[in-house]
């Protein structure tokens, strides 16, 4: 399936480093054909932040204000 499943969520949900905090996240590659990444974190600032940072990875910058 190429969409994300509850059971992709609930691994990620629990590997999730112990340190992280509020802000952290994790990029992962859930797949590679096709492609399914998922940005991920504790609270949901942080799934923003991972966000921002995965488009700057891509090479899309943004302006911060």
């Amino acid at each position: 399936s190429s969409h994300v499943t509850e059971a992709d969520l609930l691994a990620v949900a629990a590997d999730l480093p112990a340190d992280l905090g509020p802000q952290g996240y994790v990029l992962r590659v859930l797949s590679r054909d096709p492609v399914r990444l998922l940005v991920s974190g504790r609270e949901p600032v942080a799934c923003t932040y991972g966000a921002y940072s995965l488009l700057e990875k891509l090479g899309l910058p943004f302006r911060r204000a």
